[in-house]
């Protein structure tokens, strides 16, 4: 089955929004955090996920951020 770019073009302007908003990132740091991040790389390899909608992958991503907070 092909990948529908689209839907990951999608995806990441909407973690990346998120990122954005919710914890006050630049642009920069945004975009460099979400193509680095595991769930950009599941998003990738999973079609499964690339169906899910806007808050399960934006929960999905907050709890990555959340992780790697609580780390530091």
């Amino acid at each position: 089955m092909a990948v529908n770019y689209q839907v990951i073009d999608y995806s990441i302007n909407a973690m990346i929004e998120h990122l954005m908003k919710k914890y006050n990132s630049s642009y920069e740091s945004a975009i460099n955090y979400v193509l680095n991040s595991a769930l950009y790389k599941r998003l990738l390899q999973d079609s499964t996920l690339r169906e899910e909608g806007d808050i399960y992958l934006l929960n999905q991503l907050d709890k990555e951020v959340n992780a790697e907070l609580n780390q530091s």
